[in-house]
């Protein structure tokens, strides 16, 4: 037997799987830095193809720094007090910080936690919504979406960004311009671009992807001074940080975060095993299907997949849980999403999609009646749910074990 730990929630649990069953187990080879702390310092007083944040002339002007409220860096606040740290030390005194509410579009509440210092300093913290009123229309792209972004970021004199640099459902990868847009635009801009984005392989994809293509359209319509990008392990620790010009230090970053996600493991599996990586990746089940498309790369055609994902927050977007409650069809979710597009839907169609071609097995603590009206077959322990999915026996098949879903690519054949 082969242990393995996988993680769920803010802990981990157990599954074994009898040698001659197993695959693999698709491991993210991720080294944290030695001294996370010096690395981020090192990165932002020693910026790439710009002027360090010390040297712009502040007096009489403002500065607004927008973050990603989703993602797992644990030294997001630590970040986030070192750029308010520069730009204070260039005389600037009107700071805010703009949490972006991320792919799913809500915050992280422990992020909270690690911003707090900043209001000692006299930082205004906000969060963006996507469905706020303050908003400045600042153009249209090239593919025909209007841009509108967060009036306090607009209206500011020095723009900062900060993000983490991962595989992203949606813009191909986080980070960079992809925190202006989705990140601090409106639900209508959103959707707009998302619906004409329909039928494209978006998922941890550049190159013909209209998010990511009116994402950068966005930043260049605006313009950002400065830019601080984490190359993260899966747990959120530091590997390393590229700050400076926008485009070239989020392009380095994402050619670290590309070779450190990017997993081949060969033979396609008849059993898949996936966590999708713990807090904040399961925290609403919304949140953790993100992890199966792509994945799916990895098994055969009608498989069989398990996913770990405790859902402490729910269901998640209440869009997802009414398509996923109210339609069976996928044709008729298909045209309702085409008359009247909303991201909660699309990813609802994406998990029924899964639903119809694979055998799915969900751990959760989400309760019965919830999953009933998702029409969702759940266990609550990892070996139950092992059991459940094999009727008890593995025979000869073939096992991939998945420990961080959110964040593993398929290496493309």
């Amino acid at each position: 037997m082969v242990e393995c730990w996988l993680p769920y929630g803010r802990t981990e649990v157990h599954v074994a799987v009898p040698i001659r069953n197993l695959l693999g187990i698709a491991e993210i080879e991720a080294k944290a830095a030695e001294d996370p702390e010096a690395e981020i310092l090192g990165s932002i007083q020693n910026p790439i193809g710009t002027p360090r944040l010390t040297e712009v002339n502040g007096k009489g002007k403002r500065a607004a720094v927008a973050l990603d409220g989703d993602l797992p860096s644990t030294h997001m606040g630590f970040i986030a007090e070192q750029v308010v740290g520069e730009l204070s030390k260039a005389g600037v005194e009107d700071i805010s910080v703009i949490i972006s509410p991320g792919a799913v579009g809500t915050v992280r509440s422990d992020l909270w936690e690690q911003l707090r210092p900043l209001e000692k300093l006299g930082v205004r913290i906000i969060q963006h919504s996507w469905t706020q009123e303050e908003a400045v229309t600042v153009g249209k792209t090239s593919g025909g979406t209007r841009v509108s972004l967060n009036r306090e970021f607009v209206e500011a004199d020095i723009r900062v960004v900060i993000g983490e640099v991962k595989p992203d459902p949606v813009a191909g990868y986080s980070g960079g311009s992809a925190i202006l847009f989705p990140g601090l635009s409106l639900e209508r801009d959103i959707w707009s671009c998302l619906r004409r984005s329909f039928d494209v392989e978006r998922l941890s994809t550049l190159k013909g992807n209209p998010v990511h293509e009116d994402s950068m359209e966005a930043a260049e319509l605006l313009g950002v001074d400065f830019s601080v990008n984490i190359v993260s392990d899966p747990r959120g620790r530091p590997m390393r940080v590229f700050s400076g010009d926008l485009g070239r230090s989020w392009r380095k970053a994402v050619e670290l975060a590309e070779e450190t996600y990017t997993v081949s493991v060969g033979k396609r599996a008849d059993l898949i095993v996936v966590s999708a990586g713990g807090y904040p990746y399961d925290r609403t089940l919304y949140r953790a299907t993100m992890t199966l498309e792509h994945l799916l790369a990895l098994g055969r055609r009608e498989s069989k997949v398990i996913l770990l994902a405790e859902c402490l927050e729910g269901p998640g977007d209440p869009h997802f849980r009414r398509y996923m409650a109210e339609y069976r069809d996928l044709r008729e979710m298909k045209r309702e999403l085409r008359k009247r597009y909303v991201l909660g839907g699309e990813r609802a169609y994406r998990l029924r999609e899964v639903l119809e071609s694979h055998q799915l097995t969900l751990v959760s603590i989400l309760p019965d009646n919830i999953l009933r009206t998702l029409n969702i077959k759940a266990r609550r322990t990892a070996t139950d749910a092992l059991r459940y999915a094999t009727r008890g026996s593995l025979e000869d098949e073939k096992v991939i074990v998945i420990p961080f879903g959110c964040v593993t690519v398929p290496a493309r054949a």
